[in-house]
């Protein structure tokens, strides 16, 4: 971080910063927080408080498979 921070700075300026720091982390989190939603916010699998919850039961009973029967995909 040391030597790579500073060069892309000076190789590219501010929109080195944006094209290989900015764009990279936005498109990473909005992958990663558009799936976790996906996954934490389903109606069928039930949330416990942490006195109640077994971390095996939970994890079988957290686990979910998407199929073309299960989900309306867009077309694309």
């Amino acid at each position: 971080m040391g030597i790579g921070w500073p060069l892309i700075n000076y190789k590219a300026g501010i929109l080195g910063w944006i094209k290989f720091c900015l764009m990279p982390w936005l498109g990473y989190h909005f992958w990663m927080s558009t799936f976790t939603m996906v996954h934490h916010t389903l109606r069928h699998i039930p949330f416990k408080s942490s006195n109640e919850r077994n971390a095996a039961q939970a994890q079988l009973n957290g686990t979910v498979q998407w199929t073309a029967s299960t989900a309306n995909y867009p077309k694309w």
